[in-house]
């Protein structure tokens, strides 16, 4: 049916009879809501359209406020040439409004009506929320940089960050700053869901799948991508920090700073995306995923320790899957030979894993492991040693 009321509102917008096109395309923006999974493409052509009629009957304020609706929806999309049209229409028609619009492309759109209420105010705005944490980060950037001249290295980077952040948006999150090459994305603010866990996860794999994808359309001879993802969930402070001249809606806390310490371990431990323990018990339907135990770390800097996931992909239970999840099986039966204090046996099992998965990422890990159950032998472990590995690097 929004198809159609959008059609309808076409016909009546040609045939000059604005009134029933406005009454048409709000019916169609009701009817899309509804719908899950819309085109972003075809309710901004939705929006732009009823902007058009909004300012045929001289209301220029509703304009300007679905042109930049408009803009806001296309910017999970890499439909450019389309949001730069709209644009184009925005700052014609409202400078004002193209201006809020433009500054939302430094703190993001979804911070900027927040700031501006905020804009003045003695305090500084403080809650606690329980969140998800993303942190990603290109590997060896500094070395593919020096390939690059710097106006290359700018667009190549804006490039790969474009995409990024179209994966972070498109389940919901928050792109909370971009810190070089890194970036860190919060599951939600202003206000925290019920599924923020899965989201994130959904939109690792998403930023995984898209980076492979990236790689294959570079031109031969451009260096190939890989990055680490670090997630972890719990409670962070948000607010606007900063000083009276400059502030930014942020997150922080412990939760944060284990959500990047995560992110460095994937390299470590010979994997694209780590989870916390933490974040694994949010997720309603855990087993919907094929999750490879690591461990349980003590990063420098953290009290209490976490246990470590690499996410495989989801488990669609077809028999492809097997060998997959015949090694995962066999990881935590080694941990837990491990963890109960039999390091001749756990060292004996990870070696044997490192072996089966020699020349891919996995093996890094399983002989990190391997090793700590070594040294272990040689230093017998304290009464008190519960099966946590402590990390003295950051």
């Amino acid at each position: 049916s929004a198809l159609l009321h959008q059609f309808a509102g076409a016909i009546d917008q040609k045939n000059g009879d604005f009134k029933s096109a406005l009454e048409e395309y709000q019916l169609a923006q009701k009817s899309f809501e509804r719908v899950p999974h819309t085109s972003p493409i075809t309710i901004a052509q939705l929006l732009r359209d009823h902007a058009e009629v909004a300012l045929a009957t001289e209301n220029v304020k509703e304009a300007t406020a679905l042109l930049r609706n408009a803009l806001n929806v296309l910017d999970s999309t890499a439909a450019d040439s389309m949001r730069q049209s709209i644009e184009d229409k925005l700052q014609a028609l409202s400078r004002d409004s193209w201006l809020l619009h433009a500054a939302g492309r430094f703190v993001g759109q979804d911070q900027i009506e927040l700031l501006l209420s905020e804009a003045g105010q003695g305090g500084f705005r403080g809650a606690n929320e329980n969140v998800a944490i993303l942190f990603s980060d290109i590997r060896d950037f500094t070395t593919i940089s020096e390939q690059f001249t710097p106006e290359e290295l700018v667009l190549f980077l804006n490039d790969y960050l474009g995409h990024m952040t179209r994966c972070v948006q498109q389940f919901g999150g928050l792109v909370d700053k971009f810190i070089g090459d890194a970036v860190m994305a919060i599951f939600s603010l202003p206000e925290s869901r019920a599924d923020d866990a899965e989201r994130s996860v959904m939109a690792a794999m998403l930023m995984r799948a898209e980076l492979e994808r990236f790689n294959r359309m570079m031109p031969d001879g451009t260096p190939k991508l890989s990055v680490g993802i670090g997630l972890h969930y719990g409670a962070v402070v948000a607010g606007l920090i900063g000083s009276p001249q400059k502030r930014s809606y942020t997150v922080i806390g412990d939760t944060v700073n284990t959500g990047s310490r995560l992110e460095g371990m994937t390299k470590m431990l010979g994997a694209s995306i780590l989870l916390s323990g933490e974040l694994v018990e949010q997720l309603p339907n855990p087993q919907k995923f094929l999750m490879r135990p690591l461990g349980r770390y003590l990063p420098k800097g953290r009290n209490t320790p976490v246990a470590v996931y690499e996410l495989v992909g989801e488990d669609d239970g077809s028999d492809l899957l097997n060998e997959t999840r015949e090694e995962i099986a066999e990881i935590q039966q080694a941990l837990h030979i491990f963890e109960r204090g039999d390091f001749k046996e756990s060292s004996a099992a990870f070696q044997r894993l490192a072996e089966k998965a020699s020349g891919t990422h996995r093996e890094r890990g399983y002989l990190l492991l391997m090793k700590e159950a070594l040294s272990m032998m040689e230093s017998p472990a304290p009464a008190s040693w519960d099966g946590v590995i402590v990390l003295t690097d950051k």
